[in-house]
Parts: structure tokens; sequence; C-alpha cells
């Protein structure tokens, strides 16, 4: 019972501190999709970390997360289900987080291009690109 409370308390501390805490990797600069250039809002800002075989960041809304495909330098996102906590937000917001988590979508299994400056996510057939700079 005490181990069942202690790895309970973990996770709250680590979803408490996820909240509060600035997210390190790498934010938002631009994503492109079939819609055109999303406009981005200063705040809130759009982050993204890679963590061994994992990826996740905060959305415009709500914090999301997926697997990591690592083979040798090259990383992709997994094929699969992207999740995301689910808090309500601005219609404004919600409608860029859903785009977003679209744009997530369509580039799995493709590689992410990783240099000193940042990132660039594509999906195969180049509608979905996602450009990412290093975090303050």
């Amino acid at each position: 019972m005490r181990m069942l409370l202690i790895i309970v308390l973990s996770f709250v501390a680590v979803a408490l501190a996820a909240e509060t805490a600035p997210a390190p990797g790498y934010t938002l600069a631009s994503l492109h999709d079939a819609a055109g250039v999303a406009e981005l809002p200063a705040e809130p800002v759009i982050s993204c970390r890679l963590d061994g075989d994992r990826i996740g960041g905060k959305g415009p809304v709500n914090n999301w997360f997926g697997g990591l495909v690592v083979a040798g330098e090259t990383r992709s996102v997994a094929k699969g289900p992207i999740g995301a906590t689910m808090m309500m937000g601005p219609e404004n917001l919600m409608a860029l987080e859903q785009r977003f988590m679209r744009a997530l979508e369509a580039i799995q299994e493709q590689p992410i291009v990783v240099t000193d400056g940042g990132m660039t996510m594509r999906s195969a057939d180049g509608s979905v690109t996602m450009q990412w700079t290093l975090a303050p």
C-alpha cells in the first residue's frame, strides 16, 4: 500500500512540474500545412522535447506526448496515437491545438532533422512542415 502511494505521488509531482516548469527543448517557430501558414501566438509557447524514446511538450492548450523511434542518429515520431491532456481553452487556441495535433500525426515515421539551432519535422508528401527553434 505504501509503495502504491509513493508511485501515485510521484506521478502527481511529475504532472505538476510539467505544468509549472518551462518546457526545455524546442519552441515551435512555424507550422505550414494544407491550410497555409498557421498564426502562432506569442503566448502560450508551443514546445517539444525529445527524451530517449519519448517525445512530448506543451501545445496551445494541452500537454502532448508520444513515442519516438531512434535508429542510430535518426529520430522520428512513432506511428500510433499522439496522447494529450484534455483541458478546454479559448476557441482560437483549441482550433490551433487541433491543427497542431493533425500536423503531429502527419509527420509520424518521418525523419526529424535536428541542427544546432533547432529542428524540422516534415510529412512524407511535404504538405506539412514544422520548424522548431531551441528554447531559451
